[in-house]
């Protein structure tokens, strides 16, 4: 029997520093927990990529390979840009954000990128190494990249 509550606060937080959320509970019978999250919040519009799964991309065994990655500020699907390329500097395949495992209405917070083993003609590509390049303006208008290494074999 688990009951579950929401609520919404809306605090006026500092840009630039760092904030602690605090939550606790108890149940009927007295038992107390509490945790503590220590977040930031941030002014300038930053990009982090937080890792390639699997990687390497074995083919044989997952069918899709996925990149996560944040933004820290709203970025509009057209200021949204990736791509994937060889380590010959060819260009593999683009992306945009269609690619993305989001609402597909803007890109914030976390997010997922997608890819599928294949190039832009949707066929499979040869096994290696490739670079994704991913880059994105945000609000202020500051572009950021940041580049992931995935190794593709089968």
């Amino acid at each position: 029997n688990t009951r579950k509550i929401g609520l919404a606060i809306y605090p006026e937080l500092n840009a630039g520093q760092n904030h602690e959320l605090v939550v606790q509970s108890e149940d009927l019978n007295g038992n107390k927990i509490e945790s503590s999250y220590v977040f930031r919040v941030d002014t300038e519009f930053t990009l982090d990529l937080f890792g390639v799964f699997p990687n390497p991309f074995d083919q044989a065994l997952y069918d899709k390979c996925y990149v996560q990655f944040r933004v820290t500020q709203f970025v509009r699907n057209s200021d949204f840009r990736a791509a994937l390329y060889s380590l010959g500097g060819k260009k593999i395949r683009d992306f945009t954000h269609q690619d993305l495992n989001n609402d597909g209405q803007s890109i914030q917070q976390m997010q997922e990128l997608v890819w599928d083993g294949k190039d832009n003609n949707f066929q499979d590509v040869a096994i290696g190494v490739y670079l994704l390049k991913i880059s994105a303006v945000g609000e202020d208008g500051k572009k950021a990249e940041k580049i992931a290494k995935i190794a593709l074999i089968r």
